[in-house]
């Protein structure tokens, strides 16, 4: 009985991680309505853009990010960069005086008090004067045709949000950059295959969408994870967001596995968050998109809980039986192998272990939500990190 339990614990998990995205995948290739790739945006048709740019102690990131919006093939006369300062404490708002002299299209909003990401994002988009938005992080650089894309995919699908396709940049050969590097890839192919399938993304990449302004929803000052927040509120309202491949944007990839587990924490702090204010919205409105949000989203963030339940059902199971110290302690020593040096250079071993890490980080987060510790204001995580 018990391992009919631990079966039924087990099947969310493997649904999430192995059978939607398979079938998603399958499904995508027989729609084979994909993002294409070229054309040009007519001089009539190209939207004035804002660029919402929410800071806090980025003089060290701001210069790469402002050359490449500069060095972008959308003219720079038709866009409007706003740079929200919260309460930066270094040289940004300097930084950003010396950019808006050259380029008056640069706006600094600056802001004396913490007020977090969430906050500073409404402020901006209060701000901004065109009917498109550019939510993009301080730290991410654009391909030249980024947003042109974006847009391209807009008019072509009549969406009201699209994201944008985020890359690593060129890392040094640190465990932990590998394995995030391949999840992202993992979700990148994921979320085209949704955009394809149901035209509904789960989870916007903060890093850089675009989204009609009268489709901006008001976010709560304590949301954690917004641009999740942002894309469920688009399709709650009835819209389309999609995904853009071709629309590429660059940032660096984590090198610290400390730092790492802790924006992980944050983030799955985030994720609850969102559970709470969505889950009974969506499901009352079904459809493809509560599909996708129970299948991509829920059963991935209460993997650690399936696994925890699935562990004990089976371990009351084996104690039943006439062997169990022998199995319980292969258990063990299989997860306490993973976090032995030898996993950092065995790919499979690697991989499980950055899964098992990214599970505990999970619970951690959990944890802190429901006890509603820890604090959710906003602080970005180091940038241009050090190997370990």
């Amino acid at each position: 009985m018990m391992w009919i339990v631990s079966i039924l614990f087990i099947a969310p998990v493997v649904h999430s991680y192995v059978l939607y995205p398979l079938s998603l995948r399958l499904l995508a290739a027989l729609r084979n309505n994909g993002s294409k790739s070229g054309g040009d945006l007519a001089a009539g048709h190209r939207p004035k853009l804002s660029l919402l740019i929410a800071a806090r102690n980025e003089a060290a990131v701001l210069p790469g990010k402002f050359q490449s919006i500069v060095d972008s093939n959308y003219p720079l006369t038709d866009l409007e960069v706003l740079i929200g300062s919260d309460a930066s404490t270094d040289a940004t708002a300097a930084l950003v005086g010396e950019w808006q002299e050259r380029f008056p299209s640069f706006r600094l909003i600056e802001f004396s008090e913490r007020q977090g990401k969430s906050a500073i994002l409404n402020a901006l988009a209060q701000e901004a004067r065109h009917d498109w938005l550019v939510c993009t992080d301080a730290n991410v650089l654009h391909d030249p045709n980024c947003f042109d894309e974006l847009v391209l995919e807009a008019q072509r699908q009549g969406a009201d949000a699209v994201g944008a396709e985020i890359r690593y940049m060129e890392h040094a050969a640190a465990p932990v950059s590998s394995d995030e590097d391949r999840f992202l890839r993992f979700e990148n192919r994921l979320k085209r295959n949704e955009s394809k399938c149901w035209e509904a993304v789960m989870g916007l990449e903060g890093s850089c969408y675009l989204i009609r302004k009268s489709s901006m929803p008001a976010l709560p000052v304590s949301a954690v994870v917004d641009d999740f927040y942002v894309g469920m509120s688009v399709l709650l309202a009835g819209g389309k967001v999609l995904w853009n491949q071709n629309a590429l944007a660059f940032e660096e990839v984590s090198r610290s596995e400390a730092e790492e587990y802790r924006r992980k924490v944050r983030i799955s702090k985030g994720n609850f968050q969102n559970l709470k204010w969505f889950l009974s919205r969506v499901l009352s409105r079904g459809g493809p998109a509560a599909y996708a949000f129970i299948s991509h989203k829920v059963f991935r963030w209460l993997t650690p809980v399936f696994l925890l339940g699935s562990t004990v059902a089976s371990s009351v199971e084996l104690l039943r039986s006439d062997v169990p110290s022998a199995i319980l302690l292969s258990l063990g020593s299989a997860v306490l192998l993973l976090f032995l040096p030898l996993a950092r250079r065995l790919p499979l071993l690697r991989s499980l272990r950055h899964w098992l890490l990214m599970n505990i980080a999970l619970l951690h987060g959990l944890i802190l939500h429901i006890r509603n510790k820890g604090g959710y204001v906003w602080e970005p995580t180091n940038r241009n990190q050090q190997s370990i």
